[in-house]
């Protein structure tokens, strides 16, 4: 199966407290349209996000959720919020499916979202998503790696190769990416790798309230469906950790990574 996640952010500059509808701005190379998959396979928008200075909201819609007047409309003050979707269940989503993306916040600031797709089947790609029934024996050691940016303004993706501040995976290795831990509250952060069908997998990026350090542990336990983001480091060069935030901030990321036993060669 073409088993994949895609992480896509939306922004909106200045928007208020009573934007117009479909205010947000997809980041380039993202899109609102769900992705064509396979007619067999499912897809669910599982992770909804929402980061700004004021209290806000952040509104998924389509004609073809509940409705299509409020569809999926969250009003939250925590930035970033980290659980607006229930825990176990995401919603369904139709193959090329366009949705409505509107974000409110303060009159003067830049507010920003994401959203996270799991798709089942999708054409072309074959993330090496793993259960932790699976990965669990298969643990020798815990790795966490720290990697140093300045997250960019307005929300834009940043993607930082993964050997930036420390270098010191092991060849011939491959690592779980079980969590993750940042200094600085960003929007989304994840990473992006060919293990990932080149997408972005990521959850939100908040420093308190929420344990982030196992974070697709815990997406993998509460949807009972491989979660958990396997890489080889012999691909360290084309591995990065992508972040977007609505300010520029040095930034001071750890993946928490579980090194494998090297029987795992991401099957």
């Amino acid at each position: 199966m073409g088993l994949a996640i895609d992480s896509v952010v939306f922004t909106a500059l200045n928007p208020g407290a009573a934007p117009a509808a479909g205010n947000a701005v997809v980041n380039a190379g993202d899109s609102a349209q769900i992705r064509n998959f396979t007619p067999t396979g499912v897809a669910s928008i599982d992770v909804v996000s929402r980061q700004g200075a004021t209290e806000g909201f952040v509104e998924l819609r389509s004609p073809l959720f509940h409705d299509n007047v409020r569809g999926l409309h969250y009003i939250t003050a925590e930035t970033p919020t980290v659980l607006l979707m229930p825990q176990q269940v995401g919603q369904p989503a139709r193959s090329a499916d366009t949705l409505t993306i509107t974000l409110a916040g303060g009159g003067a600031e830049t507010d920003a979202g994401f959203m996270g797709v799991y798709y089942s089947d999708l054409p072309g790609a074959a993330a090496k998503l793993q259960s932790w029934a699976n990965l669990s024996p298969l643990v020798q050691n815990i790795k966490p790696v720290e990697v140093d940016f300045t997250t960019t303004a307005l929300g834009l993706w940043l993607d930082t190769v993964i050997t930036t501040t420390e270098n010191l995976l092991k060849a011939d290795t491959w690592y779980a990416l079980l969590g993750y831990i940042t200094d600085v509250p960003v929007n989304a952060i994840g990473i992006k790798c060919p293990e990932t069908a080149n997408l972005r997998i990521c959850g939100p990026g908040a420093t308190s309230t929420f344990r982030t350090d196992e974070y697709f542990l815990l997406m993998d336990e509460r949807h009972g469906r491989p979660y958990i983001p396997t890489f080889s480091a012999n691909n360290r060069a084309a591995i990065f950790v992508s972040a977007s935030a609505v300010a520029a901030a040095a930034t001071k990321c750890t993946l928490i990574l579980a090194e494998l036993a090297k029987t795992y060669q991401g099957g």
